[in-house]
């Protein structure tokens, strides 16, 4: 009986050393690197679709989009037979830049009208009244002026009164614009003319909804 147990252990002790041995042959076990995994707490991140800008009422045409090479450009634009009624005119001071903006109606008191065709430039003294050739004086060193055909701030169409009762003259004094002055409204013909306190090229936004047309003056 005790040959055998003797047998088993020296049997169990051979096994053992063999074993030791084909795991120092072996070398260590190659470590297996795991994808990490975030906690289940935290929710997975999902794509969205991407979505797409509003567009707005208010938008710039293509076409009215002034640019700059060398010399001041003469900006032209609107639509050519169109009739309005100005309703609004305002002044504002911007970041850079100043602005005049002109707002129309449709001639039977409505706002679903095309912009009228205009011409906005650079001018050099005198400036004229339009229809009395009568000069007119304008704060400011440098000068420009838009003329609308087919515009009004007086009804064209019905009886005759004001669609526009709002001032005549700005003299706002801004960085740039140093004053805005009514020259002419006659037989739907509208002009303006502006002071400016530096040379600057004009710039034009045409926006709808309602119609307007914002007249800018950068900061050179």
């Amino acid at each position: 009986m005790r040959r055998i147990t003797l047998t088993v252990v020296v049997v169990g002790l051979a096994l053992a050393a063999c074993s030791s041995r084909a795991t120092q042959s072996l070398g260590p076990a190659p470590s297996v690197s795991h994808p990490t995994v975030g906690s289940p707490s935290s929710s997975p991140t999902i794509p969205q679709p991407a979505h797409k800008a509003k567009a707005t009422k208010a938008t710039a045409s293509p076409a009215s989009q002034a640019h700059r090479s060398g010399p001041c450009n003469t900006q032209e634009g609107g639509t050519e037979g169109s009739f309005a009624q100005l309703v609004d005119v305002r002044v504002g001071a911007h970041d850079g830049y100043d602005r005049v903006t002109f707002e129309f109606a449709a001639p039977d008191g409505g706002q679903d009208v095309a912009l009228p065709s205009y011409v906005i430039e650079l001018a050099t003294p005198p400036i004229t009244q339009d229809g009395s050739g009568a000069t007119v004086e304008l704060d400011g060193d440098h000068f420009a002026t838009v003329v609308f055909q087919g515009a009004s701030g007086w009804d064209m169409t019905g009886d005759g009164h004001q669609t526009y009762d709002g001032p005549l003259d700005f003299q706002p004094g801004f960085g740039i614009l140093a004053e805005a002055t009514e020259t002419g409204d006659f037989e739907a013909v509208l002009s303006w003319a502006f002071g400016l306190h530096q040379d600057s090229c004009p710039t034009v936004l045409e926006l709808q909804d309602p119609a307007r047309l914002a007249i800018d003056f950068p900061q050179d």
